[in-house]
């Protein structure tokens, strides 16, 4: 963050402008705040769903405690889902970013620019994979997912 905050500072005093990359690292830097702010936010609810993985016994206990352990879940199950697609779209917009550099540095040299524009093609198509990936390597959704959910970190 603070080397992007700093290469954003000197494009603006030394160029006077921002280019396309600029803003795309930008926007970067939002996604993986917001990613990390999520992540740190589900910390409780990721214990409290991982120690009812490792030992069920919790389960009762818990219950005679009154605590909301269905919203424990689902508080668990959102935020999960949710900041692994933040940081996967910050680490692609930092590749885009380094795509559209580049791209101001080969423009005159055609058999690079067809290279870049492959490359450009295979990051756009991975781009979703690895956001559908997210969702798909944990079918269980709602309380069933609270018994799965050691697998679904596993592959997510």
């Amino acid at each position: 963050m603070t080397a992007a905050s700093v290469r954003l500072i000197l494009q603006i005093r030394i160029h006077r402008r921002l280019y396309l990359d600029d803003y795309f690292l930008l926007f970067a830097c939002v996604c993986l705040t917001a990613g990390t702010a999520l992540g740190y936010t589900n910390v409780a609810s990721l214990y409290f769903v991982q120690g009812l993985n490792y030992n069920p016994t919790h389960f009762y206990y818990l219950l005679a405690k009154h605590v909301d352990i269905a919203a424990n879940i689902n508080k668990y199950e959102r935020l999960y889902y949710s900041y692994p697609a933040l940081l996967w779209t910050a680490i692609f917009v930092v590749k885009f970013a380094y795509l559209a550099f580049f791209r101001r540095l080969i423009d005159r040299v055609r058999p690079l620019v067809i290279y870049w524009r492959v490359i450009v093609g295979i990051t756009i198509v991975s781009f979703p994979i690895c956001i559908i990936s997210i969702y798909v390597a944990c079918i269980k959704w709602g309380l069933e997912a609270g018994e799965h959910a050691y697998a679904c970190i596993l592959l997510g």
